[in-house]
This record gives C-alpha cells, sequence and structure tokens, in this order.
C-alpha cells in the first residue's frame, strides 16, 4: 500500500477516528474533573556524613549506609507514631524518602489533598529525623563523649589522691625517699593518663557535635500551590495523543476486517473487467436527472456510462446489455432507467425489459402499471406489441414484468425468451434487460447467454469482493459476454462538477 491508499483508509474511516478521539478524550475529561486534586510538599535534607577533604572508598560506603538509614527509618511505626502525635493527625497523608544520586541529600515527599498538611507533616517528619540523629550516629548505646567522661572523672579523683599522698608523705616523712619516690611515679602516671583522656573526651566531643550535626534541613517545605494531579493540560494532551493513535488504528482494523468493495481500483483487480461507470449515491427525487433541465452529477455519471457502453459492447445489432448483480438491492433497476433515459435523449429507441418476475420495480419507478407485460407473453403466449408500454419519456419503452411468479422455482422458458430479444432488437436500437440478483436467483444465468453483452453491478462498501467474483465465475461458466462493471454509490470529486454548478449559476442570473 502506497500513501494515497493510506490516506484514502483514512478518509474512508474518518468517522472511527473522530468518535475515538472523542471518547478519549471524553473519558479523560470526566476522570479529570471529578479526580479530588492532590498537592506534593517536599522537605530536602543533608547528611553530612564526611567532614574531611579526603574521602576514602570506606567512608563513601558509610556514606551509603547513613543516607539508607535515614531512608528507611522515615517511615518506620515509631517515627510514623511520633509524627502522628505531633501533627495531631489520625491518619497520615501518602509520604516516601528517596535519596537524591551523587549527593548527600535525602526528599521527602508528602501528598495530600491539604496542601497545609502536606507541608506541614513534611517539616515534621525531617524535625524528628533531625532529633533522632545523635541516637542513630550512635547505634542506640552510650555516646562515647559520655563514657569518657565517666573515665575521666574517676581519674581526675585518683590524681588528686595520688597528689595528696605524695603532699602527705613529703611534709611529714622527707626522709622515706623511695615512698616520695614511688608517689611521685603515681602522680606522674595518672597526669598522663588523664592528660590521655581529656584529649580523647575533646576528640570524642567534637566527633559526637558532629555527628549531632549530620542532618539539617536544606530546604524545608513550603504550601504547594499547584496540585501534581490531576494535570489537565497533560492529560488531556495525552488522550488526543491516544485517541488519534487508537483511532487510526481502528480505522486500519475496521478497513481489514471490511471485506466490501471500496475502489474502482479494487473492482477492476478483482475481475480485470473495466469499470463503465461511477454513479454516486443521490436522492429518490433526482431519478430522472437526465429529464430535467438543471445538470447534477448524476446526469454526467450516466452520460459517461452511456459513452463506455457504446464503446464497449457490439453493433451488429441492437445494442442488448443484460444488467445483474451479485445480491438485491444493489441499485441496477434505478441505474437501467436512468441509462434508459440517456440513450432516449441521444435519440436512441430504447425499450427496457423488467426480467425480474419475482420482485419486479422498473414499472414502479417509471410509474406505470403492471397488469401485464413479459409474463404474459412467456406464460399466456401474448403477442409481444401488446404488453410493451410507452413512457413519458420520448423513445423510451418498457416491458414491464406483468404478474410477479408465485413461486421462486418458476423459471424463465430460454426459448421464448430468446425470441422476444430477437423480436425487440429488430424494433429498437438500444435493448437493456434487467434481471434479478444472480447470488439470489439463477435467472441471470439462464438469460446471460443469449445474444447480450452483460454488465454486473456492485455497491461501493456494500458489494462483498467474494460476491463478486462468485458471480463472475458463474457467468463466465455458462460463457456470458462481460464487457465490465458498474460501480454504484461510488464518491465522486466535487470540482468534477465545478463547471455546472458554475453555468447553472450563469444560467439563472
Amino acid at each position: 500500500m502506497d500513501l494515497g491508499e493510506y490516506l484514502l483508509i483514512i478518509k474512508r474511516r474518518f468517522w472511527i477516528i473522530l468518535l475515538t478521539l472523542i471518547v478519549a478524550v471524553g473519558v479523560v475529561f470526566v476522570i479529570t474533573e471529578y479526580t479530588i486534586p492532590e498537592y506534593q510538599a517536599t522537605t530536602t535534607m543533608r547528611v553530612a556524613t564526611s567532614s574531611g577533604g579526603n574521602v576514602s572508598y570506606t567512608d563513601n560506603q558509610y556514606a551509603d549506609r547513613m543516607l539508607n538509614t535515614y531512608v528507611n527509618i522515615a517511615t518506620t511505626k515509631p517515627v510514623l507514631d511520633e509524627l502522628k502525635k505531633r501533627t495531631g493527625l489520625a491518619s497520615l497523608p501518602d509520604i516516601s524518602t528517596q535519596v537524591v544520586p551523587n549527593t548527600e541529600l535525602i526528599r521527602i515527599n508528602v501528598v495530600s489533598p491539604n496542601p497545609k498538611t502536606a507541608s506541614e507533616v513534611a517539616n515534621t517528619l525531617a524535625s524528628i529525623l533531625s532529633d533522632m540523629s545523635l541516637s542513630i550516629s550512635s547505634g542506640g548505646t552510650r555516646p562515647s563523649q559520655e563514657i569518657l567522661l565517666d573515665q575521666l572523672k574517676a581519674v581526675e579523683v585518683e590524681l588528686t589522691a595520688a597528689k595528696e599522698e605524695y603532699d602527705n608523705l613529703v611534709a611529714n616523712s622527707p626522709g622515706d625517699t623511695v615512698r616520695i619516690e614511688a608517689a611521685s611515679n603515681k602522680v606522674e602516671l595518672k597526669q598522663k593518663i588523664y592528660g590521655t583522656l581529656t584529649e580523647q573526651y575533646e576528640q570524642a566531643r567534637v566527633r559526637e557535635l558532629l555527628r549531632a550535626n549530620t542532618i539539617s534541613v536544606i530546604d524545608p517545605a513550603v504550601i504547594p500551590l499547584i496540585p501534581i494531579r490531576p494535570r489537565p493540560i497533560i492529560n488531556l494532551t495525552l488522550a488526543v495523543a491516544v485517541g488519534l493513535v487508537g483511532g487510526l488504528g481502528l480505522a486500519f482494523l475496521f478497513d481489514y476486517l471490511d471485506n466490501t468493495i471500496k475502489t474502482s481500483q479494487e473492482i477492476e483487480h478483482i475481475t480485470g473487467l473495466p469499470v463503465l461507470g461511477n454513479i454516486p449515491k443521490t436522492r429518490r427525487k433526482f431519478l430522472f436527472a437526465l429529464s430535467e433541465t438543471r445538470n447534477v452529477p448524476l446526469a454526467d455519471s450516466i452520460r459517461r456510462l452511456r459513452v463506455n457502453l457504446i464503446a464497449r459492447t457490439r453493433t451488429n445489432s441492437a445494442r442488448t446489455v443484460l444488467v445483474t448483480s451479485p445480491n438485491p438491492n444493489e441499485g441496477k433497476s434505478v441505474i437501467i432507467v436512468n441509462l434508459a433515459s440517456s440513450f432516449a435523449h441521444a435519440n436512441a429507441r430504447v425499450i427496457i425489459v423488467d426480467c425480474d418476475l419475482h420482485v419486479p420495480s422498473i414499472h414502479r419507478y417509471l410509474k406505470l402499471p403492471n397488469e401485464t407485460g413479459l409474463s404474459n407473453v412467456l406464460m399466456a403466449g401474448t403477442a409481444l406489441e401488446e404488453v410493451i408500454q410507452e413512457t413519458s419519456i420520448p423513445g423510451l419503452s418498457v416491458l414491464s414484468s406483468g404478474l410477479p411468479f408465485t413461486e421462486p422455482t418458476e423459471y424463465l422458458p430460454v426459448e421464448i425468451m430468446a425470441e422476444v430479444i430477437h423480436k425487440l432488437q429488430g424494433l429498437y436500437d438500444v435493448v437493456l434487460i434487467d434481471t434479478p440478483a444472480l447470488l439470489a436467483l439463477s435467472d441471470a444465468m439462464v438469460l446471460a447467454p443469449l445474444d447480450a453483452d452483460v454488465v454486473i453491478v456492485v455497491s461501493r462498501g456494500r458489494t462483498h469482493k467474494q460476491d463478486i467474483i462468485q458471480t463472475q465465475r458463474q457467468l463466465l461458466s455458462v460463457k456470458a459476454n462481460l464487457v465490465g462493471v458498474i460501480e454504484n454509490y461510488s464518491k465522486q470529486r466535487y470540482n468534477r462538477y465545478y463547471y455546472y454548478k458554475r453555468s447553472s449559476k450563469s444560467f439563472n442570473s
């Protein structure tokens, strides 16, 4: 398929595409309209996992563990219970935490229908995590600063006692050098221990201070003004995109599943026969367009059909054209009446033979009686001249069906029909034979081998491809002379009738 065929499918199935688009947009619009708006507030926190300039692999692992620790602790039951207590909420909104990749940042996201509640919960949760930072960093045990402080106090007491012992020995027993030296060494040892503990205590104090400040709020949550959902513009844009894609998909699917004839090219490809005419769909009041003074699209299409028939049919005797269709209601009888009118306006002597002896219609279109006709000739031997009727169109006569057959199984006597057609060929320039639908009754197959050129009428968008193939196969099986196909209910280009409309306006002015 080329681009032109795709465009034709889109044009044919435009209403499917449009309906799908309308449904998609309508559904999304209703959902968007009735969806409760939700707001998201975000608090950004920094977890300071390293204070030095040089960061080792171990430091990176520690940093990842700390970030993941805070992310998981933020949604634990104790923390959420504390959050309910501080905010006074019976149920908490949707809370999620995430680590910003390649940073020391954590985002706390809170989604709630109430924007104020969302910001309040986000900031309160950040405050709870900040308060818990010291116990989190120490793992829940006593901080080393407290342990060192207890040891430092104990050594301080021991150092004071050692100094007092040394002073007492110097004052009361100056000659006891051995004990004085031992007391001096003890004081010196205690001082060294005290100095070491003091140094360790200061380091621990600084370390604990740093750990106590390891998590801090960088960007507190503010009250959001725009909801994160629904998003009408985005939703409707997506609905339009989905509707168009879905509509195109359905259009091509329906076109693929639709086995009816849609173009003249398809008819010619299937049958190998030329399309003799493209008859547009018209209202009943345009049935006899050629008998009116104004020109209409139907008139032009019928004239084209007449010209093509003259070029394709035999001229050794009166032009005899048998018209049939695969199924009933294909519009062949209307085409025959208009075609006969066209030949009559071209000064030809024309007769229509209504061979549909089951459901005749020619007399109704031409507003003629049908008490007598072809059935009287075939069954009662009535003279042909007695049943032929003249119409209001000069040069156009009709041999109506007469009283229809009461049983579908009744058949046409071939020999008598051959004589009837032969007589009519001697009386008229053009003989047009209307037969029943071929796939419904076999009458057309009985008449087709007679001295006539056969034309098949198919309806665009109604006749199935397999019906056309079957009709052609059955006609060829009886050696019918198929000359072409007429496409009924064809889509005509408007610009073809530009000159008609222009000339009509000029005439009226």
